[in-house]
């Protein structure tokens, strides 16, 4: 009987407890997305280049209330804002609700009132879902190639090259705040560790750099650089700037 080779086992349930984390924050994203098809639809998004005082982009109330991509907004229900906290706070959430919006265009200033709709579940996946699939496709072909050639430390850098990626995907595009809290924190934690699993692969890949040879301890260091970044960044709640709509 051959002795249990502890690196091994040790590999093993690294896997499994990664595959199981996969697992789940897929499952909590596909409820989210069935959660954001209840959000309302205020007619209307934003764009990181043009800020939250342009209308960037429109959906079916906003259209048909007449807004326009472009228009400059002035205030909200007779109140103005300088932040997404401060929007959030005077706008009418609920499905039903109006809201008005004082806008200028072409020099003039227009009021138009607007419709709260409701998202719709099909909506919600057309915009987030789609990404959802491909970040499964990227960690599927992450695991496969680490089964075909499982414990080795190429298959390991591989996995978590398409493991972080296929998690940014799925958060590339979603809706609003994420459920329950946390996974805003570990969508954040995500975006700081791309950079360290593009730099860890192209290191490794097609061969190890002689650096990386002879110390290998320094393959942690992009990972460790993204980590104390994530501790700086997340106290400060700069992660609720990374949502699209209000």
């Amino acid at each position: 009987m051959k002795p249990i080779n502890k690196k091994t086992l040790l590999s093993t349930a690294v896997f499994g407890l990664l595959l199981a984390l996969l697992v789940l924050i897929s499952i909590l994203y596909v409820y989210n997305i069935y959660k954001w098809g209840d959000h309302p639809d205020y007619g209307l998004g934003f764009r990181t280049a043009t800020g939250i005082k342009v209308v960037g982009s429109l959906t079916m109330p906003g259209r048909q209330a007449g807004l326009r991509v472009g228009d400059q907004i002035i205030s909200v229900n007779g109140k103005s804002y300088r932040n997404f906290a401060e929007l959030r706070s005077i706008v009418n959430t609920k499905p039903g609700d109006q809201n008005v919006f004082l806008v200028e265009r072409s020099g003039n200033q227009v009021a138009i009132t607007i419709t709260n709709g409701r998202i719709g579940f099909i909506s919600a996946f057309n915009k987030s879902g789609y990404l959802l699939v491909l970040g499964l496709c990227y960690m599927l072909i992450g695991a496969l190639v680490y089964l075909m050639k499982p414990h080795q430390r190429t298959s390991w850098i591989f996995l978590l090259f398409t493991a972080t990626t296929g998690l940014w995907m799925t958060f590339l595009f979603k809706i609003t705040l994420l459920t329950p809290k946390w996974l805003e924190a570990f969508h954040l934690l995500i975006y700081m560790l791309v950079p360290a699993v593009f730099i860890h692969l192209t290191i490794s890949f097609p061969v190890e750099r002689r650096l990386l040879t002879k110390f290998p301890m320094g393959q942690l260091f992009p990972y460790i650089v993204s980590i104390i970044l994530f501790f700086i960044i997340l106290p400060h709640g700069l992660y609720l700037h990374l949502i699209n709509n209000i």
